[in-house]
């Protein structure tokens, strides 16, 4: 009998081990049947470059389109999803799989370092709005996508007609995209996609199945992806903003001039975030017509704009004392209006220095808290914050309670209590920092 039950006993746990190993090979399997599918048309050039039959040349114009970047959409969209199935980077978590500049700009400047690059985020409903931010902006833009399942057919084409037909994309924008692993892309039949830069740019418009944080089983990273977008930042200042945000028109050709008439500002040891008051625009509202900052106060004193978050989070942004920015001196230059010490719960955006800047945690995704973990963490390393006289950046709309997903309040809740221990941490992570938050 003893025998016997040794021998139970020996097979129980084999029958385990068995199931476990049987399980990690399905998994294996199923990542590479989705990542290693083959191009059904493709074939290799003399240097042993993957490339693709359908490719038209830099010149043609076969389809009754310019390309801008040298390539159809078509021919776009199968070098980005080769990309896709060939990637084996992963985040610190091991939840998504990152793709680092997916597809570059073919004529963006390697040699722009002082200079300063929109960081930003979204998911594939949002990239239209690279349009007028490509337009405004005029200067490098890195932007990370989140995307999943079948969602990546509509990301992939809308990146590929970005750069295909949108001049101001083709030279600024630097894209990135991140995958959950638990939600990888469905295969598509790229062969259905017929459109060409003669369509009009409104295709890219179309809203995807799901909001930002509306995807059941489907966590946004929003943090992972501004980190992605930090690192591949070629200039030595970045300005972190929202994707439908749009900044003063002059702003990057003024902070430029500004940075070269105050150069201790790169040198200087003490970081500096340089604050940028943020506003949102009535929806009647031309947001395209505001140019300067007589402008944005006379449609402010109509009512029609109003401090970003005032009725969601009016603390989150009362700090930045709008009253005071609204009478400052109307200098035609850029300059340091006024310091700000920091208080809880604020939380500017800003432009700073790439090399200064802490990157932001990974563990917060979904709403609530990501951004001012951030800016908590700048402050208690030992940022100052200043208020630029002249800048500011404009959200499209009133941001109202009823436009939210209807989980914002639990995943608020969770990311509390996230904040409520990363405060904690900085204590160990700056021993010497006498800032709190």
């Amino acid at each position: 009998m003893a025998v016997f039950r040794h021998f139970r006993h020996c097979t129980f746990w084999k029958l385990i081990v068995i199931l476990v190993l049987a399980t990690i090979m399905l998994q294996t399997w199923h990542m590479m049947m989705l990542f290693q599918l083959e191009s059904k048309v493709r074939y290799k050039s003399s240097n042993g470059e993957i490339q693709n039959e359908v490719f038209p040349g830099k010149n043609d114009t076969s389809q009754g389109q310019r390309q801008e970047t040298g390539g159809s959409i078509e021919y776009l969209m199968k070098k980005m999803w080769e990309k896709v199935r060939a990637a084996n980077v992963f985040d610190q978590s091991g939840s998504y799989v990152v793709i680092d500049n997916i597809l570059e700009g073919s004529n963006i400047e390697e040699n722009r370092t002082q200079d300063v690059t929109i960081v930003t985020q979204c998911s594939s409903n949002h990239l239209h709005h690279l349009l007028t931010l490509s337009k405004i902006w005029n200067g490098p833009i890195s932007v990370s996508v989140f995307t999943h399942d079948q969602d990546t057919q509509f990301a992939i084409y809308t990146i590929a007609y970005l750069i295909a037909c949108v001049k101001n994309v083709s030279k600024q924008v630097l894209f990135h995209i991140a995958i959950p692993v638990q939600n990888l892309p469905i295969p598509f039949d790229l062969h259905d996609t017929t459109v060409s830069c003669n369509d009009r740019t409104d295709t890219v418009q179309s809203k995807s199945e799901h909001l930002n944080y509306g995807v059941e089983g489907v966590e946004y990273p929003n943090n992972l992806l501004r980190n992605i977008a930090i690192h591949a930042a070629k200039t030595s200042f970045v300005f972190i903003i929202d994707i439908d945000t749009l900044p003063s028109p002059d702003l990057r050709v003024s902070f430029n001039v500004f940075i070269k008439r105050h150069k201790q500002f790169i040198d200087s040891s003490s970081p500096i975030a340089f604050v940028v008051p943020s506003f949102e625009v009535n929806s009647k509202v031309d947001i395209s017509s505001i140019h300067t900052k007589t402008d944005l106060k006379k449609v402010w004193s109509d009512s029609k704009v109003r401090p970003f978050y005032f009725e969601l989070c009016w603390k989150c942004q009362r700090y930045t004392d709008y009253e005071q920015w609204g009478q400052l001196p109307d200098f035609d230059f850029l300059e340091i209006g006024y310091f700000v010490d920091w208080e809880d719960p604020w939380e500017p955006f800003f432009i700073a220095k790439k090399s200064d800047l802490p990157l932001y945690d990974e563990r917060f995704r979904q709403y609530g808290f990501n951004r001012i973990s951030q800016v908590c963490e700048s402050y208690v390393k030992g940022f100052r914050f200043a208020v630029l006289n002249n800048a500011f950046l404009l959200h499209h709309e009133f941001k109202v309670p009823k436009n939210f997903h209807a989980k914002k309040e639990e995943e608020q809740n969770r990311n509390r209590q996230l904040f409520r221990e990363f405060k904690k941490e900085l204590k160990l992570k700056y021993p010497m920092s006498d800032r709190s938050c």
